[in-house]
């Protein structure tokens, strides 16, 4: 098909009935009065829980990857706390242990020198 055989007229859809324009009036003014009438009465309230109902596995599926990734942050962010808090615990025991070490060693020298203080 050559360029200059292509058909340059509207398509049919534009050209029957009303006029564009009156048109887009009459499905604005439709659009807005559909708005006025769900905020007021609530009238598409059984169509929304309706599609919702029936759009939830979908919703569902879609967010399983988004609940793996938080899980997976949360469990890496704990294994962390774990780590430093583990790390915190050993530090504390082996100041204690020196301590007890110490404690021993004056319990020592205090029996010692209560030896000497009885001769």
């Amino acid at each position: 098909m050559a360029l200059g055989t292509l058909d340059r007229t509207l398509p049919p859809f534009s050209s029957q009935g009303a006029s564009v324009f009156s048109k887009l009036v009459f499905y604005g003014a439709l659009s807005l009065f559909l708005m006025v009438a769900d905020a007021r009465f609530n009238v598409a309230q059984p169509v929304r829980a309706a599609i919702a109902t029936a759009l939830y596995p979908v919703q569902w599926l879609a967010l399983q990857p988004v609940r793996a990734v938080r899980g997976g942050s949360a469990y890496f962010s704990d294994l962390g706390q774990a780590q430093s808090a583990s790390t915190q615990a050993q530090e504390k025991l082996a100041l204690q242990s020196l301590r007890a070490g110490q404690v021993e060693q004056l319990a020592q020298e205090n029996n010692r020198l209560r030896k000497l203080l009885d001769l």
